[in-house]
């Protein structure tokens, strides 16, 4: 069971966002046109389980809502399940859920640390640019509690 699971969105609304990208290496940003939330998980099990249960939430899905969202959702994260983080899948999953949000980005905390372009090098640059792990992590934390 995830830290997060049968807990009252509001309760875990920021968890995954204030979670250490070193223990927590997996690394989903989820957005629309006015923010985007950088958030952290164990693998990509549980990261296609809190985009399928919890992260519509953020977005405004209750009730029925909220159910047919997760069945429009399930065929596209049963194959990020089986497949792991690919660009199809992220296009196909945002295909359901834009316009009121996507998946800016997903992949390994390593590659958010390494890439030299893209989503990752563009949130690193919003983030000052920390020149060291601790750094990063640092400003990672500090962004979370500014949300």
């Amino acid at each position: 069971m995830h830290g997060w699971e049968g807990r009252p969105f509001d309760e875990v609304a920021e968890l995954t966002m204030k979670r250490d990208p070193r223990l927590y290496p997996v690394c989903c940003v989820t957005g629309n046109d006015a923010q985007e939330y950088i958030q952290w998980f164990r693998n990509v099990t549980e990261t296609s389980h809190y985009l399928s249960r919890m992260e519509p939430q953020r977005w405004g899905y209750r009730l029925a809502d909220l159910i047919q969202h997760k069945t429009e959702l399930q065929s596209v994260l049963t194959r990020v399940d089986v497949k792991g983080f690919q660009e199809d899948l992220r296009q196909a999953f945002n295909e359901v859920t834009e316009p009121t949000y996507r998946i800016v980005w997903w992949g390994a905390f390593d590659t958010f640390r390494g890439a030299a372009d893209g989503p990752p090098a563009r949130l690193r640059a919003e983030l000052g640019d920390p020149p060291d792990l601790e750094s990063l992590v640092a400003a990672l934390r500090e962004r979370a509690e500014k949300l």
